[in-house]
């Protein structure tokens, strides 16, 4: 089972200050952390780095949360996606699983919550 240390979470929100708190707290949990401010960036990180988790807001000017999700999940299905909301969303959590991630959190999100999330899915990465 690998250590936090060992684990690269990708961090996607349009937002900089959000980005770089999520990041942060992140970090001080002991993960290797990346970050993209939209979608289309997002998915080049995926693509050419090893990514283990991904936690990406749902509306962002450059590609948002659901294509994103969609674009891993073609790429690799078994790679966890949190999206993440801010208020009002027409996206329910059952929607966001059919979609394929693997949860729905609204924003700001629990740091507590999201080290729980990446520890259930610990055993998944090679």
């Amino acid at each position: 089972m690998k250590s936090n240390s060992e684990i690269t979470v990708l961090i996607v929100d349009d937002e900089d200050d959000i980005r770089e708190s999520i990041l942060i707290e992140l970090e001080l949990e002991g993960f290797n952390v990346k970050s993209a401010s939209g979608g289309i960036e997002a998915f080049e990180l995926v693509q050419n780095n090893k990514i283990d988790f991904v936690l990406t807001d749902v509306r962002m000017p450059q590609g948002g949360g659901q294509e994103l999700l969609s674009n891993i999940k073609e790429r690799d299905i078994n790679l966890p996606v949190v999206l993440l909301v801010t208020g009002f969303t027409e996206l329910s959590k059952d929607e966001a699983v059919t979609m394929g991630a693997v949860d729905l959190m609204a924003k700001p999100i629990d740091i507590d919550k999201v080290v729980k999330i990446i520890g259930q899915y610990r055993a998944q990465y090679p």
